[in-house]
């Protein structure tokens, strides 16, 4: 008890340094971190840190399928697999170029937090980062795992953050809110979102899928121009052979193999060699018209 009540105290105090950035999400008045156990508000509406640390800020139960097992298995892969090192190099080189100083990185629909974890740890103390994912199992395990980024179980449509208070959002293969986005990244930020190329994980979808996934990244480009500037698109494309160790985690991370029976992942993990990582990061600031 007594090391979980430290570890809880030492994120409360580290959030109270940062806590500028955050505002109720029931009432949008500002938020206070209190006797370094909560976060509280002048309308009176509470907020506990979990003894892991993180904070849940929540105002309805969340509608998620997203389980333990996906959230572990995600875990496994970017750390321990070369799939996702790639886009890790290419978006801090991008942050160099971009932003500068002290900054406040937010990742939006962070998951288990490990694609934070590994960009983040790319700079130094002047960063401050932020993991936010409307899924507990998720944040959880990032707070189990991560020590530093400040994470929050929160709602992309309620963003827990004062207005242009973010300097650079993520939005890393997760469902965007623009609205909110627009509201909370700083005049001068820079978003970047990544989205799944038609080649991506192509070798699982030839498995178990007759018909070929069509590209949507058109569309989501088009979206994404209604209401930031885009300024460059960056594309990562590479086939990777996959190691028998991780084979299990890659079926388990992708809710394309929900409709999937153990059997026939059983079979396809035989069959399963390589994998195609094909994202595309979609970089944009605010409109300047």
């Amino acid at each position: 008890m007594g090391n979980a009540l430290k570890k809880r105290e030492i994120k409360a105090a580290f959030v109270k340094k940062n806590q500028e950035l955050f505002q109720c999400p029931i009432c949008r008045s500002s938020l206070e971190v209190a006797e370094f156990q909560r976060f509280v508000c002048s309308n009176g509406h509470s907020f506990d840190f979990a003894k892991q640390g993180y904070v849940n800020l929540l105002t309805k139960p969340p509608k998620t399928k997203y389980d333990k097992t996906l959230f572990q298995a995600r875990k496994i892969i970017i750390n321990d697999s070369p799939l996702y090192k790639d886009l890790h190099q290419v978006i801090a080189e991008k942050l160099n170029q971009m932003v500068y100083g002290k900054f406040t990185i937010a990742d939006l629909g962070c998951g288990e937090g490990s694609h934070l974890q590994k960009i983040g740890e790319r700079f130094d103390e002047n960063v401050t980062a932020v993991g936010l994912d409307i899924s507990k199992e998720g944040i959880l395990l990032a707070a189990k795992s991560y020590e530093k980024p400040i994470w929050l179980v929160g709602d992309l449509a309620q963003l827990p953050f004062q207005d242009r208070s973010i300097h650079v959002i993520l939005n890393i293969l997760s469902p965007s809110n623009y609205q909110e986005f627009t509201r909370v990244l700083s005049a001068d930020g820079a978003i970047l979102k990544v989205v799944p190329g038609g080649n991506y994980l192509q070798e699982l979808r030839k498995i178990f899928f007759a018909e070929e996934k069509k590209d949507s990244t058109q569309n989501t480009r088009a979206l994404f121009q209604k209401h930031f500037e885009l300024i460059e698109v960056i594309n990562i494309h590479r086939t990777y052979s996959i190691s028998e160790e991780h084979v299990e985690s890659l079926l388990h991370m992708t809710p394309l193999l929900w409709s999937v029976d153990s059997e026939q992942l059983e079979k396809a993990g035989k069959q399963l060699k390589e994998i195609t990582v094909d994202l595309d990061i979609l970089v944009g600031r605010h409109n300047t018209l």
